[in-house]
């Protein structure tokens, strides 16, 4: 195994100490982490300068933020019709403070994957809807909705983003990636 110093950093700890200047690796085990002068002889060496160096994590793309807010929004991950969801959003539509929020729906769930917001309309019309979806890519919105978005027929896809129209260009109620992003997500 070749045993490797890393030298001339600021390594994050965590513990009392926070921060350290060095550490050696041997194989692909940590064996020291500290000062370079209490570190174990290396056969190789590494230097930082002066870089910050983080304990690792494997982003699982979770949107963190909108997974915790989604804990107190309408839940639709196991709702697996159209009907499920329109029973949960009634039912959350009766306390309700003037915006309703979902999250977690699948496109599986919706006849033909395509949802629209006469969908959402045909239970809650009076109050805006916002839907997330399960991998939190897009929202699906109600026509209440669109319009507090001022989202007509005129507004632009913007880019990497795209509002879903019907065949006469009017926006159907999904929002895809940056649309939702700018539109959706910036007016919680």
């Amino acid at each position: 195994m070749t045993r490797t110093l890393y030298r001339n950093g600021r390594i994050f700890t965590g513990d009392e100490s926070r921060w350290a200047d060095s550490l050696v690796v041997d194989g692909e085990e940590f064996i020291h982490v500290g000062t370079e002068d209490s570190a174990p002889p290396a056969d190789a060496a590494i230097d930082l300068g002066g870089r910050i160096v983080l304990p690792g994590f494997t982003d699982a793309h979770t949107h963190l933020l909108m997974m915790g807010e989604a804990l107190g929004q309408v839940g639709l991950t196991d709702a697996h019709s159209l009907e499920e969801i329109q029973r949960r959003l009634l039912a959350a539509r009766r306390t309700a403070p003037g915006v309703l929020r979902g999250r977690g729906w699948l496109f599986d769930a919706i006849p033909g994957g395509e949802p629209t917001a006469a969908m959402i309309d045909e239970v809650v019309a009076d109050i805006p809807v916002y839907l997330d979806a399960n991998d939190y890519h897009s929202c699906w919105v109600n026509t209440a909705a669109l319009a507090e978005l001022g989202i007509t027929r005129d507004t632009p896809d913007p880019i990497g983003g795209r509002i879903a129209r019907d065949a006469l260009g009017e926006p159907t109620g999904m929002l895809y990636e940056t649309a939702a992003q700018l539109h959706a997500w910036a007016h919680r």
